[in-house]
């Protein structure tokens, strides 16, 4: 049931019989050569009847026969083997949408979703199509990466709601900006890294390996960018993950692998304060730190960082080496009338930043998007200090650090310059999704089977939870919070002002029997084991601008795991800067926290890496039961 507008109701009380409808194929409107159409919802559901609720999923299906034109009969213009320039608006996949209404009042929308067949038999004027919602989209194979960070360390690594969110992203349902470049294409762009922080730290791209005490944090949607945010409890609470392909640096003109892009959403209006609502809850800051680091063949490290404090109003791109120090560019727009004070607005910012490392220089170019739209993009700036230039290493790992609410963070290579404006903004999709507070924490993935629609279904089922596409083809997950607060209010009357025949009222107790059975389980003895160690001994080449492959079996009830950390080291203090340069400021940028050891015990063995190659860490997919690892130089 959806509300109607005064038109509709006025027609609706005095009887009107009348019934329009507006059917669109391919953005087509062929209301007119309609002959007849039945909608269909149907709902998955393990709850008994009498309930009034369903928990699980709902689908709908519209079917529409048509009758030809212009002299053409129906099977003529749209058959199977009809011309593709009238038949290709009803070929399977092609968009519905379907609104009705009463008498001439507006429409509202009935269905939204693409044709699943289509039937036409010689020697009549019609053709039968049928059409799904948006559950047809998510027909693809459903997969989930497998990290083992969350019971490596005891923490929650994701939740009911962020494999759900996943599972749609697979199916082309956004709840935020997808990846910019998500399949590997040998000489394109890629992307590194892709976390939404939807319920949850895991990742398609990459892979989580320092997650926060849960403790410290919340996913909460008031106050997200898109739809749903990582926010922090205190000050500088980190998480951080690893690539899935181990780029180097530096680069050349003709190797563009050097040239690292990082982005994220953030939104300073709101802290946890904000969302907890008692005294106690304290105010966060405003900063917000995207560290790129750079693992130098086991020896010291190199890091990139995009920093921005609005608070003091500056954002800056830094160049470090973790034994010398490094230097820094800062812009804060002070100079500038038009801009002067942009960055102490509030609300959702868009911050992301451009490395390119070179042997002479490291090349560093923010772009932002503020709350009210405004642009900022200034010109690119080269650090040319010993100490700012990255010497030949391998992207090992991306760590951000917030105060605020954070979501949808991306690390990408290969760019060959600075996106445009309207390529950073990132137009081309459009949000379908709404999602439900977290509220069932994994500390590891399940493993599923089936398409992506079937998987979300079992995932409602046994959550308690629903999922549902409405008639405007968004996507609804509520999970069973719903059933916490008692309505004092009927969410909807219904009066009929037709005849009524009969009336029948039936109520059966073994429909609403209170039962359950839950069987015993030890878990006690539960314990994660290490796999099956891998040697591989043999000595590669990997040539210039090259690909080499290699492939090796592994268990589907094994967890991905992540390779060796590198030394830790402690950086430099800071020291004064010898270059006059006004643009510039003197001096290192200031540590967010103190390096601290990794000490987790791994489960895999991985070969060494020289500093010129590059070696991915691709997240296990499944199926097949194997596991492919590229290496690129």
């Amino acid at each position: 049931m959806q509300q109607a507008d005064d038109a509709t109701e006025t027609a609706l009380a005095a009887g009107e019989r009348t019934t329009t409808h507006t059917t669109r194929l391919g953005g087509q409107d062929v209301s007119a050569q309609v002959q007849s159409w039945q909608l269909e919802r149907s709902y998955a559901t393990d709850l008994p009847a009498a309930m009034r609720a369903f928990s699980g999923s709902s689908a709908a299906q519209l079917q529409v026969q048509l009758s030809g034109t212009g002299g053409k009969s129906a099977p003529e213009l749209y058959s199977p083997w009809a011309a593709r320039t009238t038949g290709d608006i009803a070929r399977p996949g092609q968009s519905v949408v379907h609104e009705n209404g009463v008498g001439t009042a507006e429409k509202l929308p009935a269905f939204r979703g693409t044709v699943r067949s289509r039937s036409a038999a010689s020697g009549t004027d019609s053709v039968q199509i049928t059409a799904l919602d948006g559950a047809e989209r998510l027909r693809g194979p459903a997969v989930l990466p497998k990290p083992y960070a969350g019971f490596n360390y005891g923490y929650p690594v994701s939740s009911a709601t962020w494999c759900v969110s996943e599972l749609l992203r697979q199916g082309g349902l956004y709840a935020c900006p997808p990846a910019r470049y998500p399949d590997f294409e040998d000489g394109k762009p890629i992307t590194l890294v892709y976390a939404t922080l939807h319920g949850g730290f895991s990742t398609p791209y990459g892979q989580p390996e320092t997650l926060p005490d849960p403790d410290t944090y919340v996913f909460s949607r008031q106050g997200a960018p898109h739809e749903m945010a990582f926010v922090p409890k205190q000050k500088q609470t980190k998480v951080s993950w690893f690539p899935r392909s181990r780029v180097t640096v530096p680069g050349s003109a003709t190797v563009s692998t050097s040239r690292l892009f990082a982005e994220v959403w953030v939104n300073n209006a709101v802290s946890y304060g904000d969302l907890d609502g008692t005294a106690e809850a304290p105010a966060n800051n405003d900063q917000v730190v995207l560290q790129l680091e750079l693992n130098r063949n086991g020896s010291t490290t190199g890091h990139l960082k995009l920093e921005a404090d609005f608070a003091e109003g500056w954002v800056r791109l830094a160049s470090i080496d973790s034994a010398v120090g490094g230097w820094f560019q800062q812009w804060s727009w002070s100079d500038n009338p038009f801009l002067k004070g942009v960055l102490g607005l509030r609300g959702v910012w868009h911050l992301g930043a451009h490395f390119n490392c070179t042997s002479t220089g490291t090349t560093v170019q923010p772009q932002l998007t503020a709350p009210d739209g405004t642009q900022l993009r200034p010109d690119p700036s080269t650090l040319t200090e010993d100490s700012a230039i990255q010497k030949a290493a391998e992207l090992h790992q991306v760590t951000l650090i917030t105060d605020m609410p954070t979501e949808c963070v991306q690390v990408t290579s290969g760019l060959a310059a600075m996106p445009t404006p309207a390529e950073f903004a990132q137009t081309g999709w459009t949000k379908s999704v709404e999602l439900d507070d977290v509220i069932l924490p994994l500390y590891a993935v399940p493993r599923v089977s089936g398409s992506q629609w079937e998987v979300i279904s079992q995932i409602a089922k046994a959550s308690m939870s629903t999922a549902e596409l409405d008639e405007r083809g968004v996507f609804h997950w509520r999970n069973y919070t719903r059933f916490t607060t008692k309505p004092t209010t009927a969410d909807l009357t219904l009066t009929s002002v037709r005849e009524i025949a009969s009336l029948t009222a039936t109520e059966e107790i073994d429909a609403c029997r209170n039962y359950c059975v839950q069987p015993y389980k030890d878990w006690t003895g539960i314990r994660s084991a290490t796999g099956t160690t891998l040697k591989d001994e043999n000595v590669r080449t990997i040539p210039g601008n090259a690909t080499t492959t290699v492939t090796y079996l592994m268990s589907d009830d094994e967890y991905d795991v992540s390779p060796p950390p590198p030394p830790t080291t402690t950086p430099a203090p800071p020291r004064a800067r010898t270059s006059a340069s006004p643009p510039r400021r003197p001096g290192p940028p200031r540590s967010k926290e103190p390096w601290t050891s990794w000490s987790a015990v791994r489960t895999a063995t991985w070969w060494s890496a020289s500093p010129t190659a590059r070696r991915p860490r691709s997240t296990r997919r499944r199926p097949p039961a194997r596991r492919r690892s590229t290496w690129r130089r």
